[in-house]
C-alpha cells in the first residue's frame, strides 16, 4: 500500500498483479499503468472522487474502501484515480 491506495489487478486474471504495471501517487490521486482494460480492483483508504482514462471518464464503484473500476479494453492504458 502506497499513501493510503493498493491496486490489486485485473479481476479476469489468474495473475492479477501482474496486470498493474506502474503505480504513481501523488496529493491529487494516483495513476495506475494497466497492461491491458478490464475491471481493476482496488483499496483506498480515501474516497475516491473520479476515475478517468485520459480525457473518457469510467464508471466505478467504491464500498468500505474497496474499487472496481472498469477500465476500456485497450493495451497500455494509463488509468487516473483522483481523491
Amino acid at each position: 500500500m502506497s499513501d493510503g491506495a493498493a491496486m490489486i489487478g485485473l479481476t479476469s486474471k489468474y495473475a492479477a498483479p501482474a496486470t498493474v504495471t506502474g503505480v504513481w501517487t501523488s496529493a491529487a490521486g494516483v495513476s495506475v499503468l494497466l497492461a491491458e482494460g478490464g475491471e481493476l480492483v482496488g483499496y483506498s483508504e480515501k474516497k475516491v472522487k473520479r476515475v478517468a482514462v485520459g480525457d473518457r471518464e469510467c464508471e466505478f464503484d467504491q464500498k468500505d474502501g474497496w474499487l472496481t473500476v472498469q477500465v476500456p479494453n485497450e493495451q497500455d492504458v494509463c488509468v487516473w484515480i483522483e481523491w
